[in-house]
């Protein structure tokens, strides 16, 4: 008798757990992607910044104010751009200081994505194993 209790307890654990791997799992899948659009826009504004620096100028602009509202606007020098590093913060910075700045923090995410890519692989087997554990009780 004292034996099937504790079956069944065990039961429940492992099913209790394999609900919250499944959720982990979830959770890390959506970071992942974060991630992933995060990079794809620093990307861009690389390239952006890369294009900017054959522009002539001065030069005509669109400036957005908001999603969808532009004013019309000039450049007239891009020697210097501002970059916002974060909290707020904008510093001035040459064109390519500015792409050094935005190549690294890719580099960085990268790196950051790769250690949740194999946060999400251990999650993945232990999820695995955990399910054989309770097909073995079933």
């Amino acid at each position: 008798m004292e034996r099937h209790v504790q079956e069944k307890q065990d039961l429940t654990t492992l099913r209790v757990e394999v609900e919250l791997l499944k959720q982990q799992l979830k959770d890390l899948e959506v970071y992942l992607q974060s991630l992933d659009d995060r990079l794809q826009d620093l990307r861009v504004m690389v390239s952006a910044l890369e294009e900017f620096s054959k522009v002539k100028t001065p030069a005509n602009a669109l400036i957005p104010l908001v999603s969808g509202v532009f004013v019309d606007g000039e450049i007239k020098n891009l020697e210097k751009v501002k970059v916002n590093v974060g909290a707020g913060v904008v510093v001035e910075k040459s064109l390519p200081e500015a792409i050094d700045l935005l190549n690294k923090q890719i580099l960085d995410l990268t790196a950051h994505r790769d250690d949740v890519v194999r946060e999400f692989e251990k999650g993945v087997k232990a999820l695995q194993e955990r399910e054989q554990e309770l097909y073995s009780y079933l």
